[in-house]
């Protein structure tokens, strides 16, 4: 990369200050490479909320200086051992396979050695851009699976059980093989290298979604909403108000929407009537009901009326003045009286109890005793008349006294205080005898109590203060002290007039032609004002649920300032402008290496905070994908192109493991990706896993030319051992110092069969040595004379290096001559019996090898 970090870390704390405050406070921990869990993302999820409340909390910009420990610090992660493989495949061998710290780790082996299953556990931990599922010995029943996995993280070893552990550290390797190639080839793919600056996106994006699951967690639990809200009339007006609450429904605007009339139950009831009366299938017989309930309401205002008439301050004036006249005419008759009758035997004659005796003894007479005959009746057929009180005939003297009596009450004054007391007793009589509440009264208002209690109540109420009126005023009469209260003013009979509109309006409704149309005006009335009354019941609950409301907004705005579409936009330009330019000049590169002219890496869009890639044609006027048009082995170099680009790209240099990365590959390319890898591994550990033995040498021999150290490991199936792991390679696969080293470590073997005595055994070692050595020294011709010239099996020409053979001098060819017949001399199975030489001695052995490695040595510096 660019070393632009500085100015990249300038963009991304310019670009954070327009960030909402959680991002700047996760950006800040993390370029610090704080931890964040649980507890931090609880924290976020706090100051989103508060901000999006309008009550931002007071959170540390994001400084250049938090990215001082370096964003691109993350230490390499290399690769130590593979052990104890179990149900891995067919892998049987426990002791496993370890990889060398540093240069090239080639691991060698067969067709079905066991060497796959040691990369496939390697693919699944690392960063792959192709995954495939690890199987067990399909021949076997299965178990479970696992392996120790030894790594090293900087200065710091690691044992990880696989497939439990995980770390993210292991994406850091870097893993390709021929599945991987076809990626790069058919999709697009994502920049899996970028600065840290950049990587903190990535991470923040992960953070937002951690971020939007605490806060989706915090919203209202909404389940209930329907249970706790009033079920409404559909389409009413209160439906609609709670169908429109939200987040700023005002306790104003509810006022407003669950307002009733203050005689809403009236109210209520009238409208049901009018609904009723209107559903009815009989209208003539409701409009009858109707009319009598009317009329019932018109009988008693009448009857009020004339009670109150009846039970007037005037009708008592007039009672209290006839009384006055009564009393007085009385008193002037009985002091007539007292006068006249002064010597009689018994006083009293002519007072009040008299007259009233008086009259009593007349009514008794005229209509019992002596009907016909006027009283008193002082003769009767000629014999003396008899008292109607005593039954005693009259004497003269009493029949006198009678007559006197009668004389008296014929006089004036007596009269007049009879008329007077007429009058009164007629006044008096009216309180007396009028029924307030009589029977056809509370016949009509039990009527009126069917229609509405209300207005009977108003009726019974004025009647019944009426009819204790009138008893206060009988017994006024009776008591002679004509003293009541005024007679209250009318009152203003609301309900009764109420009821009276309603049922006037109801009559007129049963005459309206068009009663549908006014039956669902009735309807849609009376569901408002119940709609209207449910809203004010359920007031509690629609203040709960604006509340809820008003939580739910507010997370919903929290949440989102948690979109991430800020946040990739960023990483892809920035991407774009520190890293895409970047990838695609090093793709270049690393296509033209490997003989790839018309190929280039496009942007192919991002998503989630990365920019994609793909490669692509380039100058080609007809669309066809590119496997179509690439040949096999153009494939696979595009693959380990787009690889090695990205691998490039990992500023933590890490380890890189191969898996086969040259099939279908030609001589030239074989050794140009040698090549490079071995420039790879000059600066990170590399592995490779591989059968080809042709470019095993092409690697050792890429590698001893640029002094990178290359550890071999063979994998064999050995026996009831599958994947059995062994220092070295197969002999077809070692260089000239390899094979030389060998066969001076195979001296020990000759020496020891030699000195067991056994002449044949000897002989047959001995033999077996030289073959060998003849084998190195054909191998050490054509690896420093004639392979630098032309390899073998190839047609390609290294102008180049002709200056060996120029440098090739005859003492050079004597001793390979010499020395190569010498070894076919003493390797032969067809030794002459006539010849009868001896055995060559160790020392003899010894020499020979010597030779070799001196005549190897000196020759191959003829390259320099």
């Amino acid at each position: 990369m660019p070393d632009d970090s500085e100015d990249l870390v300038q963009a991304i704390v310019a670009w954070s200050r327009g960030r909402p405050q959680w991002e700047q406070q996760a950006l800040g921990k993390l370029a610090r490479g704080e931890s964040i869990g649980d507890d931090e993302i609880r924290a976020f999820a706090d100051v989103a909320e508060h901000e999006a409340g309008g009550s931002p909390m007071g959170v540390d910009s994001l400084e250049p200086a938090d990215f001082a420990g370096g964003a691109d610090g993350q230490e390499p992660v290399r690769l130590v051992a593979i052990a104890d493989p179990k149900s891995v495949n067919a892998l049987t061998w426990s002791d496993g396979l370890a990889f060398a710290p540093n240069g090239i780790t080639l691991v060698y082996g067969e067709n079905g050695s066991g060497k796959s299953g040691y990369a496939r556990i390697l693919k699944k931990v690392t960063r792959s851009r192709h995954s495939t599922d690890v199987l067990t010995n399909v021949f076997e029943a299965p178990s479970e699976q696992s392996a120790r996995l030894m790594v090293s993280l900087g200065s710091d070893e690691a044992e990880l059980t696989w497939p439990s552990d995980h770390p993210d550290f292991l994406s850091r390797v870097s893993f390709y093989d021929r599945d991987c190639a076809t990626r790069y080839i058919s999709t697009e793919t994502e920049v899996a290298y970028r600065p840290g600056a950049i990587a903190l996106l990535d991470d923040l994006v992960g953070l937002a979604g951690m971020v939007r699951s605490q806060l989706e967690a915090r919203q209202p639990d909404r389940s209930n909403d329907s249970m706790d809200l009033p079920v409404l009339p559909p389409g009413s007006p209160a439906a609609e108000f709670v169908a429109s609450l939200s987040a700023d429904t005002t306790a104003l605007q509810i006022d407003l929407a669950s307002e009733v009339p203050a005689d809403v139950d009236e109210r209520l009831a009238a409208l049901r009537g009018r609904i009723v009366n209107l559903e009815s299938d009989n209208p003539d017989k409701k409009r009858m009901a109707l009319a009598q309930v009317l009329g019932a309401l018109t009988e008693l205002a009448d009857h009020i009326a004339r009670t109150r008439e009846t039970l007037s301050d005037t009708r008592t004036a007039d009672i209290r003045e006839a009384m006055s006249a009564a009393v007085a005419a009385r008193e002037a008759a009985d002091a007539a009286g007292a006068a006249q009758f002064a010597a009689e035997p018994i006083r009293g004659v002519g007072s009040t109890s008299w007259t009233i005796l008086w009259d009593a003894a007349r009514r008794f007479s005229e209509e019992e005793a002596y009907p016909g005959h006027s009283f008193p009746v002082l003769e009767n057929e000629g014999e003396p008349g008899r008292c109607v009180l005593c039954h005693q005939q009259l004497a003269d003297h009493a029949a006198a006294r009678l007559s006197a009596f009668d004389d008296y009450v014929a006089a004036h004054s007596e009269r007049t205080a009879g008329r007077t007391r007429d009058a009164f007793e007629r006044l008096a009589a009216v309180p007396r005898s009028y029924e307030v509440l009589g029977t056809e009264v509370r016949l009509l208002l039990q009527r009126v109590e069917g229609v509405s209690e209300s207005a009977h109540a108003e009726l019974n109420s004025v009647l019944q203060s009426l009819e204790d009126r009138r008893l206060r005023l009988v017994e006024a009469v009776d008591s002679g002290l004509i003293e009541i209260e005024p007679l209250p003013p009318r009152i203003d009979f609301v309900a009764t007039r109420s009821l009276t509109d309603e049922l006037s309006r109801q009559l007129v409704d049963l005459d309206v032609g068009d009663s549908q149309t006014q039956l669902a005006d009735l309807r849609r009335e009376e569901a408002e004002i119940r709609g209207r009354q449910s809203l004010r019941s359920s007031r509690p609950a629609i203040e709960n649920r604006i509340s809820d409301l008003k939580r739910a907004h507010l997370i919903s705005e929290a949440i989102r300032l948690t979109d991430t579409r800020g946040i990739t936009r960023r990483a892809a330009d920035l991407t774009r402008s520190h890293v895409s330019d970047v990838l695609k000049h090093r793709f270049s590169q690393e296509a033209l290496l490997l003989d790839l002219r018309r190929v280039r890496l496009a942007d192919a869009g991002g998503g989630l905070g990365n920019l994609k890639h793909q490669a692509r044609l380039v100058d080609a006027v007809q669309r066809a994908p590119l496997h179509a048009v690439l040949s096999e082995g153009e494939q696979t170099a595009l693959g380990l192109a787009g690889f090695l680009t990205e691998v490039e790209s990992d500023s933590t240099c890490s380890a890189v493991v191969f898996d086969d990365p040259v099939t279908s590959l030609d001589h030239v390319r074989r050794e140009r990706v040698a090549r490079r890898i071995v420039e790879l591994a000059s600066r990170r550990q590399v592995v490779i896993f591989t059968h080809d033995v042709a470019f095993v040498v092409d690697l050792k021999r890429a590698a001893e030319a640029v002094s990178v150290e290359v550890v071999e490991r063979w994998v064999t199936k050995f026996q009831a051992h599958v994947g059995r792991v062994s220092d070295g390679g197969p002999w077809d696969s070692r260089m000239v110092g390899q094979r030389i080293d060998d066969l001076n470590r195979r001296l020990a073997d000759v020496r020891r069969v030699c000195s067991e005595g056994d002449p044949e055994a000897c002989q047959e070692a001995v033999r077996s040595w030289y073959q060998d050595l003849r084998l190195v020294w054909e191998r050490a011709l054509e690896e420093v004379v004639l392979g630098p010239v032309q390899v073998r099996g190839r047609l390609e020409l290294r102008a180049s290096n002709l200056k060996v053979l120029v440098r090739f001098n005859e003492t050079d060819d004597q001793e390979f001559q010499t020395a190569f017949t010498r070894c076919g001399d003493r390797g032969s199975h067809d030794r002459s019996s006539e010849l009868n030489r001896p055995l060559p001695s160790m020392p003899e052995l010894e020499e020979d090898l010597e030779s070799l490695r001196r005549w190897h040595q000196r020759v191959r510096r003829y390259m320099s």
